[in-house]
C-alpha cells in the first residue's frame, strides 16, 4: 500500500471514529444554507464524489490573496477569541468561513494546525456553535454563519449565568442561616440609623429592600428618566408594594418632558401602572421613601453608575418630613 493511500486509511479511521462518537445525534448544514437537522440512515452511508486530495486541491485553489489575509488577520482572531474561542478554534473557524463545507484534513492545512489535535478543535467548535458535521466518508465541515453563531453563544452565557445567579441565591441563603445561628438569632438593631452606600446596584438593592418592608406609603421622586430607572429596577417589589395596599407616589417634574411619548405620559406605562398618584413637581433631591426610611441621592444624575453615593436613614421623623415636602399641596 502506497503513502497517499496509508493517510487516506488512516484519515478516514479517524473520521469514523468522530461519527461513532456523535452517534445519532449528528447535526449538519449544506453549504450556504442554514438548515439544521438529525443527519438520516441513507445521507451516512453516501459515499464522497471526490477524493480528500481532490477535495483538498480544489479549496485550496479557491483561496484568494484576500483569503490569505482574512486567515492571517490578527484582529479577525483576536475577535473571535474574545467570543470565547481559543487560538487553534479561531483559527479553523476562519478556514471554514473561506472554504465552504471541507474535510479535517484540508481545515488543519489551510488553518495552519496540527493534525493530531483538528478532529478536538472541530467537535469543540460545534459544542459551541461556530461549526456543524455533515456524516458520510469523509465526514465533512462547515461553518456556522457568525450571526447565527453569536446568538447561541449569548444563549449559552444566558444559562450560565442565571446558574450562576442561582448559586449565588443559594449560597447566600445558607451563609445567613449559618451567621444568624452564630449571632444566636440577634440581630443588628437599625433603629435611627444613617448608613452611607456607593455604586447604583448597591442603592437599588436597597430600595428593593425598603419596599419589601413598606406597609403604608412609598414616595418616589427623581428627573423622568430617573423614576423609570427606579421603577423598572426593582418592578418586583414595586408590584409586590402595591399588591399588599402600599400606596405608591411619584413625583417627578413632568412638565419639562419634550417628548410626548416619555413613560410618565403614558397610561400603559410601567410607572401609570405601578403609581397611584403622579405629581408634577420638581424638587432639588432625588429620593425614595418608604414608611419611616428613606434613601436620599446625594450625588448629581449624571455620574457613572458606581460612583453613585446615596444615604439612607431609618428615622421615623425625617421620612415623614421629606414626605410632606414631596407630597405638598396633593389632595
Amino acid at each position: 500500500m502506497d503513502s497517499e493511500a496509508t493517510h487516506n486509511v488512516a484519515e478516514n479511521e479517524a473520521e469514523a471514529a468522530i461519527l461513532a462518537k456523535k452517534g445519532e445525534g449528528i447535526k449538519g448544514i449544506g453549504a450556504g444554507e442554514g438548515d439544521k437537522g438529525q443527519i438520516s440512515g441513507d445521507e451516512r452511508s453516501e459515499k464522497a464524489t471526490e477524493s480528500p486530495s481532490d477535495a483538498g486541491d480544489t479549496y485550496k485553489n479557491h483561496l484568494s490573496v484576500g483569503n490569505i489575509d482574512i486567515m492571517q488577520n490578527p484582529q479577525l482572531q483576536n475577535q473571535l477569541r474574545n467570543l470565547g474561542l481559543n487560538q487553534y478554534e479561531a483559527q479553523a473557524y476562519l478556514a471554514l468561513s473561506l472554504g465552504g463545507v471541507n474535510t479535517a484534513g484540508d481545515i488543519a492545512e489551510v488553518g495552519k494546525i496540527a493534525r493530531p489535535r483538528v478532529y478536538d478543535v472541530l467537535d469543540k467548535l460545534q459544542e459551541k456553535g461556530f461549526a456543524a458535521i455533515k456524516a458520510g466518508r469523509p465526514v465533512k465541515y462547515a461553518a456556522v454563519p457568525i450571526i447565527e453563531a453569536i446568538q447561541t453563544l449569548k444563549k449559552h452565557k444566558e444559562t450560565a449565568l442565571m446558574e450562576e445567579l442561582s448559586k449565588i441565591e443559594e449560597l447566600g441563603g445558607t451563609l445567613k442561616k449559618g451567621l444568624d445561628k452564630g449571632a444566636g438569632g440577634k440581630k443588628f438593631d437599625v433603629e435611627e440609623s444613617v448608613w452611607t452606600l456607593k455604586g447604583r446596584n448597591s442603592i437599588y438593592s436597597r430600595i428593593g429592600d425598603m419596599l419589601s418592608n413598606a406597609k403604608n406609603v412609598v414616595v418616589v421622586n427623581s428627573h423622568p428618566d430617573g423614576v423609570v430607572e427606579k421603577i423598572k429596577s426593582n418592578i418586583q417589589h414595586f408590584e409586590k408594594a402595591r399588591a399588599r395596599g402600599v400606596k405608591i407616589h411619584v413625583v417627578s417634574p413632568i412638565s419639562e418632558i419634550q417628548d410626548k411619548r416619555h413613560a410618565l405620559h403614558s397610561s400603559n406605562s410601567q410607572v401609570a401602572k405601578i403609581a397611584h398618584t403622579i405629581i408634577d413637581r420638581k424638587l432639588p433631591t432625588r429620593m425614595v421613601l418608604a414608611d419611616d426610611e428613606a434613601m436620599i441621592f446625594l450625588t448629581n444624575p449624571e455620574v457613572p453608575a458606581e460612583e453613585e453615593v446615596g444615604l439612607w436613614m431609618k428615622n421615623a421623623h425625617m421620612a415623614s418630613t421629606l414626605r410632606e415636602i414631596a407630597l405638598k399641596g396633593k389632595d
